[in-house]
């Protein structure tokens, strides 16, 4: 009767597949008459049946539409259980999947219990990698012909780091120690990982950035800066008609940038210059773009989901596509009119540079082997003349021992 009474099939979860017991650990530990539903969700959680998460954290994969044939990219992927929902969507019409999830951490600690996690579900179609996502490599690959090619992807995650206000439900410490700018350290970080994400993804593909957090300059800040920086290339999808049981708000077109609880800022000319000049800590990014231009963004199609409206954690969710290559433009500068106006089928000066050293190594690659290939021939030559040389010297050394023994049987006879 205590489980029935507390367990809830989750609404907005596709098939039927999301379910929340309103219990918590202390509770499933001591109560005698939830220790059999305790120990199976220990057993179930362990061969990889069930993934146990925050209800709102679930909602990025699902956002992905991840294919079975789709090439992933989860970019902070630690502790795994958005990455196990990736690899689940990846199997989920496909025994087989032509497909793969590539799953990164910047933290080695975090990549051991990510690897702990993952390989609870036995797919083959995973890999785990250890860089910085802001700095992750361009991977290269080959092609049928065995040309190499930038490794680029269908669907990127860039689930960030950031200041977890969002979660102040079940971490009560946030009450006390939270601050208006916390979080404002790591909007330069975010902007960075996900504009490594937006180089890395295919033309059409699709990017959603989230976060656990409430401020705008982790969330909607970012996102502007994204789509300026990206300079049409990116777009923000309207996903409002996705998981339609799923209670939200739309994304703010305008906010403050908080410097202490009594000192805000609505616009970057409201900064002094000589603290612009002084204080590095401030960027134009911090604050919303204009009006017309926040609008032209789209930056309402955002997603903020607030913890009282479903008995959840608070989360923000953009989903970008893909349109076009375009020449980026600079980091973190004010905005200006040329923005709104995007440049149409310019290859990045990163990718431009990418394919000049892909084509150069292709090259040295096709050099180094032919090289290598009539060294190996030559080798062979080399050993065979030796070969041939020997084996006639011994057919001489057997000879002469035949002779030998020849005339010492003649001798007796």
């Amino acid at each position: 009767p205590e489980f029935e009474n507390n367990k809830r099939q989750i609404p907005w979860y596709p098939n039927g597949f999301g379910w929340e017991v309103s219990l918590s650990k202390k509770d499933l530990r001591k109560s005698t008459s939830l220790r059999v539903f305790h120990k199976w969700i220990m057993n179930e959680t362990e061969v990889g049946n069930i993934i146990r998460q925050e209800a709102v954290s679930m909602i990025p994969p699902l956002l992905l539409d991840v294919q079975s044939h789709h090439s992933v990219l989860d970019m902070c992927a630690a502790p795994g259980s958005k990455t196990s929902q990736l690899i689940e969507f990846l199997h989920q019409n496909s025994v087989a999947p032509s497909g793969f999830v590539l799953a990164n951490d910047n933290n080695e600690g975090r990549c051991f219990l990510l690897s702990h996690q993952l390989k609870r579900l036995r797919s083959p179609n995973v890999a785990i990698t250890n860089h910085d996502a802001q700095n992750f490599p361009k991977l290269v690959t080959k092609d049928e012909n065995g040309q190499l090619h930038t490794l680029l992807f269908d669907r990127i995650l860039c689930d960030v780091p950031c200041s977890g206000d969002g979660t102040l439900r079940k971490a009560a410490d946030i009450w006390r120690k939270w601050e208006p700018y916390l979080g404002n350290n790591l909007h330069k970080l975010q902007v960075k990982i996900a504009m490594k994400g937006a180089r890395l993804l295919k033309l059409g593909g699709r990017m959603v950035y989230s976060t656990c957090s409430f401020n705008p300059i982790e969330n909607e800040a970012v996102v502007a800066e994204i789509l300026k920086q990206s300079n049409g290339g990116l777009e923000l999808i309207d996903v409002s008609s996705s998981l339609p049981e799923l209670k939200r708000v739309k994304g703010l077109l305008t906010w403050k940038y908080y410097e202490s609880y009594k000192k805000s800022y609505s616009s970057w000319e409201e900064i002094p210059q000589n603290l612009r000049e002084r204080d590095s800590h401030f960027l134009p990014s911090f604050f919303p773009p204009p009006l017309e231009i926040a609008k032209k963004y789209g930056l309402e199609k955002c997603m903020r989901i607030l913890p009282h409206h479903q008995n959840t954690g608070g989360f923000f969710i953009a989903v970008f596509e893909k349109k076009q290559w375009t020449q980026y433009e600079p980091k973190f500068q004010p905005y200006q009119d040329k923005s709104l106006a995007p440049q149409q089928n310019i290859s990045t000066e990163e990718d431009t540079a990418i394919e000049a050293i892909t084509e150069i190594m292709t090259r040295e690659l096709n050099n180094l082997t032919k090289e290598t290939t009539k060294q190996e021939v030559q080798t062979q030559a080399q050993t065979k003349e030796s070969e041939k040389e020997l084996e006639k010297e011994l057919e001489k050394e057997l000879e002469k021992e035949l002779e030998k023994e020849l005339e010492k049987e003649l001798e007796k006879e």
